[in-house]
């Protein structure tokens, strides 16, 4: 059985990621109050275009929390190969880059130097990757190291030093070797190990299964292309990023759920599968809350001009929901697959495994959801239709695209590990979350003042938002059992 402490481990991932909502927000006020729309377009393009770079990334790390997750010795080789994968990276990067820049009417020079990153990337993936497997706890310290050090970079060299998107590039750059410096470190003696081309040999092997997974990922994300080639600007983006740093804040309740990967790895299938769901459904709730009674206040203090996407934030809520569930139920699916554990099995036995058949239902349903956001997109041009109704029309289409794979890995995970939710009190923490946030959301509006000084607008925001939420959490303690045993469980941790 495994030793990972799921719940243990997932608080931890939790509240890191908590932390990473105020870092994450200090480095998007950093950025959308100092870079004009058009730069803030151009950092989101580098970012999308990055994903192509590392589309080859799970040929090993994929695998290599499996492993670690069983106790086999790969995790030398699989940094090693990283070094090697990388340099195909680049070359992907570059090539999109230039093909991409020459259509959105973009600086060249400044995306193609978005190519420093992608070594970095492949290297800090590999590492969280093998921390998931081990102790997944680490892999969120490195994330917050990662997080943390953005800000005080990006101040001073977009701030202080005006360097612009160039300044939020090598403040990404930086912050992410200390992530990597620091996971190292913990590894040391887990990477000891020789490098053992067996492992190399199976990896490329199946390559052509894990090539094959993110493939579907890749599909869906060319939505940001496509939406940038068709606006023929980056503005509309900048609009989607704002809205979808917002909206997003609802997905960092995913990580509650982490730990159950590599327990399911192990072959441990106990009774916390259901209560970290419920669990996870406990912080959806105030998340969700937050970003949409918050909308309009939050998107003035990234700047006002983002005022108007509140409706978009909203969308971007319900998607990202969807989109938590499609993760954990898809963890749960491949966490549960043993397909791999005998190291002679053929490849065309992958074909009726988990590990095949997800990515090719994903592959169907976004393909889908490109065709439609094209013809969709050549009808609003072809009626003039406006830059931010295009935003929206984009944002429902990628959020009801999401519900066929609701369906379809809610139904896997119920077969084939018989998971429930404890409905009584997912209703308990729906309603509590109603009754708080919806008399927040009065206050807001009577007493919040909107000022042009971020200095005085962001501390009386935050002073509504912990309102909220301490009121949430209150409540909840008073009338449910499974949250005043997880507080005081906290409150014993804390202690040691």
């Amino acid at each position: 059985m495994s030793e990972i402490r799921a719940t243990y481990s997932g608080l931890i991932s939790f509240f890191v990621s908590v932390i990473t909502i105020f870092t994450g927000l200090a480095f998007s006020l950093i950025i959308t109050r100092t870079l004009p729309i058009e730069d803030f377009g151009t950092w989101n393009l580098i970012l999308g275009i990055l994903m192509y770079a590392v589309i080859i990334d799970p040929l090993i790390s994929y695998w290599i929390t499996r492993e670690t997750a069983r106790n086999e010795d790969s995790q030398k080789t699989a940094i090693f190969s990283s070094a090697l994968l990388s340099a195909g990276g680049i070359v992907i990067f570059l090539i999109i880059a230039l093909l991409v820049a020459d259509e959105s009417f973009v600086n060249i020079q400044v995306v193609t130097l978005g190519f420093i990153l992608v070594p970095g990337m492949f290297l800090y993936r590999i590492l969280y990757a093998i921390n998931l497997g081990w102790k997944p706890h680490l892999s969120s310290y490195g994330l917050l190291i990662s997080e943390a050090s953005k800000v005080p970079i990006v101040l001073m060299l977009v701030y202080f030093f005006n360097m612009g998107v160039i300044g939020v590039i090598i403040a990404f750059f930086i912050a992410q070797n200390f992530s990597i410096i620091f996971q190292i470190y913990v590894l040391r003696n887990k990477i000891k190990g020789k490098i053992q081309f067996k492992y190399i040999t199976k990896w490329i092997k199946l390559s052509w299964l894990t090539l094959y997974a993110p493939l579907s990922h890749l599909i869906y994300r060319t939505d940001i292309l496509i939406f940038t080639i068709f606006s023929e600007s980056v503005t509309g983006l900048a609009i989607f990023a704002a809205a979808n740093v917002i909206g997003n804040i609802i997905t960092i309740a995913n990580s509650i759920t982490i730990p159950t990967y590599a327990k399911l790895l192990a072959k441990d299938k106990g009774k916390y599968l259901k209560e970290n769901l419920t669990l996870m459904l406990f912080f959806t709730i105030p998340l969700g809350s937050i970003s949409i009674v918050f909308a309009k206040p939050a998107l003035f203090a990234l700047n006002p001009v983002y005022e108007g996407a509140v409706v978009i934030v909203i969308v971007i809520v319900i998607k990202g929901f969807l989109s938590s569930l499609i993760n954990i139920f898809q963890q749960y699916v491949w966490g549960n697959e043993d397909v791999d554990i005998n190291p002679e099995i053929k490849s065309k036995v992958f074909l009726k495994s988990s590990i095949f058949k997800i990515p090719t239902v994903k592959f169907i349903d976004y393909s889908g959801y490109l065709i439609v956001l094209v013809i969709g997109l050549i009808i609003l041009k072809q009626n003039s239709a406006s830059e931010l109704d295009q935003i929206l029309f984009w944002a429902i289409t990628s959020a009801m695209i999401q519900i066929p794979l609701v369906v379809y890995l809610g139904n896997q995970v119920r077969k084939q590990l018989k998971l429930t939710v404890d409905v009584k009190s997912v209703l308990k923490y729906i309603l509590t979350g109603i009754v708080v946030f919806s008399t927040i959301s009065i206050f807001t509006e009577k007493f919040l003042a909107y000022t042009d000084s971020i200095f005085e607008f962001l501390p009386n925001l935050l002073l509504f938002v912990g309102i909220s939420v301490i009121g949430y959490i209150v409540i909840s303690y008073m009338i449910d059992k499974r949250i005043k045993n997880l507080v005081n469980m906290i409150i014993q941790e804390v202690k040691k």
